[in-house]
């Protein structure tokens, strides 16, 4: 199992077009940190949407039984290289960059 990163916080991608430098072709989110125990390591592919939250169906694509998630807590979007992560008011603010948000990248 390859090491963990040391960083949590996604690099910024600032000034950095969706077309420049070669695209992964497999993008992932995976839950590094989290009270439940059981969802930590856990892996996501990230096409195009991901929907996180405590309320799976029409209105999210991933359910996580975390108390401390809203019922629709955030949305990360890919297009390329950029990377969007949306908060929906939820609370705490998911962070990225080091600092809470609504919206990154």
């Amino acid at each position: 199992m390859p090491e963990p990163p040391t960083s949590t916080t996604l690099p910024s991608l600032e000034g950095r077009s969706g077309s420049e430098s070669s695209v992964a072709s497999d993008w992932a989110v995976i839950i590094l940190h989290t009270p439940v125990r059981t969802l930590v390591s856990c892996r996501f592919d990230l096409v195009f949407r991901l929907r996180f939250g405590r309320v799976a169906g029409a209105d999210g694509d991933v359910a996580l039984d975390d108390p401390k998630l809203s019922r629709h807590h955030a949305t990360i979007t890919r297009v390329g290289v950029i990377v969007e992560i949306r908060d929906h008011d939820s609370l705490p603010h998911p962070s990225g960059n080091g600092s809470p948000s609504k919206r990154w990248p």
